[in-house]
């Protein structure tokens, strides 16, 4: 009997070492989760919050704007008259969309001041580019006027991404051509008074192009670009592409005189590039 309560005493003072041994760890772990908590804490800190948008009011807020800078454009050319960093991210988040997440709300805590500016000169050299095609068709006496409502626009595309740009998941305006499974959106002018809508004349070429003028809104994760509206591309099949080509037709031709002709830059497009196979859109 003795030997037994020795060795139960043995045993319980073992215990309670053991127990003490543990409580001892846990001290130790709940000051180093604690450590770690402030750290994280500190680190998200840094980062800006994601935006409150959804995926239907992403979407929402992308047609909304298309009919909005649809109708603001063409109102004032309604009459006759006498377009690296990022690439890394999109492929992140194809492999690692929370990475890329994170990465991209640090990125936009950067400065937000430096940001807000770049935007600004962003949205002026869209205008001015846009401009250097339109300017010299406008009538003096449009112009300016012109020049009020295509800044409202640009504007406003850059209010409306925004918050898309700041959602957790990854948004990307997608300009591909569209694939044969995929739908795609015939581009058409507002309806007035003096539009124009015969369809009588004939394309000139039998072999069909198309001009993207919308992009599709595509999210990019798992390893996958995934389409959630359609794509707006003007064909030279439409009756404003065929009622273009017979007005430039008919246009006088310049006199020949000695120049030398103008070459505008041209900055290639990078498609984008995922892994395993390139981009792919369901």
């Amino acid at each position: 009997m003795k030997k037994a309560g020795a060795d139960l005493k043995d045993k319980l003072a073992s215990a309670k070492q053991r127990v003490k041994e543990l409580e001892n760890e846990a001290l130790g772990l709940k000051g180093s989760l604690a450590t770690t908590q402030a750290s994280l804490e500190k680190l998200e800190g840094y980062a800006t919050r994601y935006s409150d948008i959804t995926e239907d009011s992403a979407i929402e807020s992308m047609l909304k704007f298309w009919d909005y800078a649809k109708t603001e454009i063409f109102a004032m050319l309604e009459t006759d008259l006498s377009n690296d960093t990022l690439r890394v991210l999109a492929n992140q988040a194809s492999i690692d969309s929370e990475k890329e997440s994170f990465c991209r709300s640090i990125l936009l805590s950067l400065d937000p001041t430096t940001q807000d500016r770049i935007c600004r000169v962003g949205i002026q050299t869209v205008v001015k580019n846009v401009l250097e095609y339109l300017d010299e068709l406008l009538p003096e006496d449009r112009r300016l006027a012109f020049h009020k409502t295509l800044e409202e626009v640009v504007q406003e595309a850059a209010k409306i991404w925004k918050p898309i740009q700041g959602s957790k998941r990854r948004y990307e305006p997608d300009f591909d051509p569209p694939t044969a499974d995929d739908d795609c959106e015939a581009f058409t002018f507002p309806v007035t008074d003096n539009t124009n809508t015969e369809k009588g004349a004939k394309p000139k070429h039998t072999k069909k192009i198309a001009l993207t003028v919308f992009p599709r809104l595509s999210i990019i994760e798992n390893n996958m670009s995934t389409a959630y509206t359609t794509i707006t591309q003007l064909s030279n099949s439409q009756y404003e592409w065929m009622a273009a080509e017979s007005e430039m037709d008919k246009e006088p031709a310049s006199p020949t005189i000695g120049r030398i002709p103008w070459r505008r830059k041209s900055n290639n497009p990078k498609s984008l590039s995922l892994p395993n196979g390139g981009s792919k859109k369901t």
